[in-house]
């Protein structure tokens, strides 16, 4: 059994902390990798890559792989690609997880206008990823860890 620990992030000055947890991801068709702090997000069907990350691979997603989402902030075009969450566990060992779509939130330059600057919506780890695991979360002593199967 393997437990990733989530801890509280602020995703911008006008939230509250959030539980989170950081991620290597890896774009398998880009042979690319970066790490992500992702808010865990129970409400969101998928995992998302918002703001900076999305921002920086822009130019190398595909058209023909977008497709419109919505959820509680509105709707917004999504770039879709094949992707491995790497996380580490409590002894520093990998736990790793296929997503079949990644969804990277495309961003226009109306988008960077009208927010000053890239928009800064956190990144969500979504039911896609915490479905399989088991969530733990004890408010009252501020703990949240996913088990692994």
């Amino acid at each position: 059994m393997k437990i990733v620990n989530c801890f509280p992030f602020t995703f911008g000055a006008q939230m509250e902390p959030a539980p989170a947890v950081q991620a290597y991801c890896y774009l398998i068709r880009l042979n690319t990798g970066f790490w992500v702090t992702f808010m865990v997000d129970t409400g969101a069907a998928g995992t998302c890559l918002h703001g900076v990350p999305a921002w920086r691979i822009q130019r190398q997603l595909r058209p023909e792989t977008s497709e419109n989402a919505s959820g509680v902030g509105g709707s917004c075009l999504y770039y879709g690609e094949r992707a491995i969450l790497v996380f580490l566990d409590t002894d520093q060992n990998t736990v790793s997880r296929t997503l079949n779509r990644l969804d990277v939130q495309a961003i226009t330059l109306r988008d960077i206008v009208a927010n000053r600057g890239i928009p800064s919506i956190p990144s969500l780890l979504g039911r896609d990823i915490l479905n399989r695991w088991k969530l733990t979360y004890d408010c009252p002593n501020s703990v949240m860890y996913l088990t692994s199967p």
